[in-house]
Formats: C-alpha cells, sequence, structure tokens
C-alpha cells in the first residue's frame, strides 16, 4: 500500500500491543502496510504472539524471544536514529532489556 501523499517522505514506527484489541486490529494492519511505516507487534511473557506477518518486539524475559538486542540497549549505537533497524521493513524481531 503506498504512503499516505501528505508524510510520503517521513519514516514512522512503532511499537504496540494494542494488536490484542479485536476492534483495533484491522485498522492497525492498514497502518501496517503502509509504505512508510514500520509497525512492531510489541508482546511480553503474558500475552499471546502477534498475528502472522507482524514483526515482533519482545522483553528479554520472554521465554519465546527471537530476534537481535536493541543495540541502543547494549551502546553499539549512540541512538536509535543511528542504529536504523527498527525504521526498516526488510529487518526482523527486536529484544528490548526491561528497563
Amino acid at each position: 500500500m503506498k504512503s499516505s501523499s501528505l508524510f510520503a517522505q517521513t519514516r514512522f514506527w512503532a511499537y504496540t500491543g494494542s494488536w490484542v484489541v479485536a476492534e483495533l486490529l484491522a485498522s492497525l494492519e492498514q497502518v501496517k502496510v503502509l509504505s512508510n511505516v514500520r509497525l512492531l507487534g510489541s508482546t511480553d511473557p503474558t500475552m499471546p504472539l502477534p498475528p502472522e506477518g507482524w514483526c515482533v518486539a519482545f522483553v528479554d524475559a520472554d521465554p519465546r524471544v527471537r530476534g537481535i538486542l536493541c543495540s541502543k540497549q547494549t551502546d553499539e549505537e549512540d541512538s536509535w536514529l543511528a542504529c536504523r533497524y527498527c525504521f526498516r521493513k526488510d529487518t526482523g524481531e527486536v529484544i528490548f532489556r526491561i528497563h
């Protein structure tokens, strides 16, 4: 799906656990496929995994954890902007330390 013409040159990313709310899932799916949006399904050990096709943002305490550890949290990068992992649609799951 194309991006919104108003902000077509702007890249957006967000983490959300709201995919568990049945009334919101269809709208989130529409936003998730926009070409300039990266939406990751946040989860924790008490939640199910997001639906098929969602990249997951895990907390490191989750036994289902997979992906790469956030390089900002490991001090490999100075900022999330420098890392850009979560911005890109061609990357996978990410793991965040509980803080």
